[in-house]
């Protein structure tokens, strides 16, 4: 019974990782943070990071995984970075981008989701470098 249960563990999180190839690690997405905060500092700009949710509906969560990483692949620019953040969210770093524009596309990619999924729903959080970064986020970020 428990090589079955982590058997069944095992094909699960390879089934997410297979739904979410090429998402960047937790650590290489803060390598990236770290590095557009020395080049904002550096280059006087701003980026930003959206953090995306988890799906609060569990049964519908590897679906909602899928397609919100199918919609941020159509709606991101390649000098944007998608990866893994803390918690299990996925977040997406986009560099020369204000609140704004973050909050416009974060908008853009959730209209994807619900799209496709027929109402699904998707909760995000947007924190600009150097304005608008509350201290939580420039805890969570570092």
């Amino acid at each position: 019974m428990v090589l079955a249960r982590a058997f069944g563990s095992l094909k699960s999180r390879l089934g997410t990782a297979k739904l979410v190839e090429g998402l960047r690690t937790e650590e290489q997405m803060r390598f990236f943070i770290d590095k557009e905060r020395a080049l904002c500092d550096r280059n006087s700009h701003q980026f930003s990071v959206v953090v995306f949710e988890r799906c609060q509906e569990r049964r519908r969560e590897r679906e909602h995984l899928r397609l919100l990483v199918r919609a941020l692949r159509n709606r991101l620019r390649l000098s944007d970075e998608v990866g893994w953040f803390e918690g299990g969210r996925v977040v997406a770093i986009l560099p020369l981008t204000s609140m704004e524009g973050a909050t416009r596309v974060a908008d853009d990619v959730c209209g994807l989701v619900r799209e496709s999924s027929m109402g699904l729903q998707t909760r995000f959080s947007v924190h600009t470098y150097p304005r608008h970064l509350s201290a939580s986020a420039e805890a969570a970020l570092t």
